[in-house]
């Protein structure tokens, strides 16, 4: 027995539908692979009506198996998991499996196309020299660690960190910063000075005739 909302007709319209089971459909026509579907236990599924089928995606909120948010496609060779679009429609990176395999890449778009004024980076020394690793302690947890300030970080690479220092909510209440430490500009700058330091042991050995 089912309860049904529908527009239009059987085949063409859109229908909300719940069942005795609880399950939760959206559906278009009267194909229910297409459905969106909220589960007996809460889990949003888009394309598909049960949490093990294949080929759709899987939006888990504090489901029987996932606490937190799963986005699945799991018939795809290469399938894109999460992906985030800037205000344009341009693609700004994707969270993706590699191929058929296990693997998982954190990918920002780095499309040439994107870029102009593409030049040597020659200061990776002064970048480097820029950047202030600090040993420190995780105030709530009482941990030791080590890693960067999002302030001191900002004022090197700018790009890299979201908020402004001390900032502050509507309430009052702070508004962290966060920082990505492994940014294009941290990995091109240390690569750039590696191949530099490269160059200057190369010169030195042909000097001292050093052979590899």
């Amino acid at each position: 027995m089912s309860t049904t909302i529908s527009a239009g007709t059987a085949t063409s319209g859109a229908a909300l539908s719940s069942d005795t089971s609880g399950i939760l459909q959206l559906q278009s026509g009267s194909t229910p692979t297409t459905a969106v579907t909220i589960d007996t236990s809460g889990r949003l599924l888009v394309g598909g009506t049960t949490a093990t089928n294949g080929g759709f995606n899987e939006f888990f909120f504090n489901g029987s198996t996932y606490n937190g948010l799963v986005l699945n496609d799991t018939t795809a060779t290469s399938g894109v998991i999460f992906e985030i679009f800037s205000a344009n429609g341009t693609g700004c990176g994707a969270i993706s499996r590699v191929g058929a395999t296990s693997a998982v890449t954190y990918g920002t778009t780095s499309d040439r196309r994107l870029k102009s004024n593409i030049t040597d980076i020659t200061n990776s020394g002064t970048f480097i020299d820029a950047l202030k690793p600090r040993n420190f302690t995780w105030t709530e947890a009482n941990v030791a660690d080590q890693g960067f300030i999002a302030d001191e970080f900002q004022q090197v690479v700018p790009l890299a960190v979201r908020g402004e220092p001390n900032a502050v909510d509507k309430d009052g209440k702070p508004e962290y910063q966060s920082i990505e430490a492994s940014s294009a500009a941290v990995i091109a700058n240390l690569i750039a000075e590696v191949q530099f330091l490269r160059k200057r042991v190369a010169t030195l050995e042909n000097k001292a005739g050093v052979t590899a």
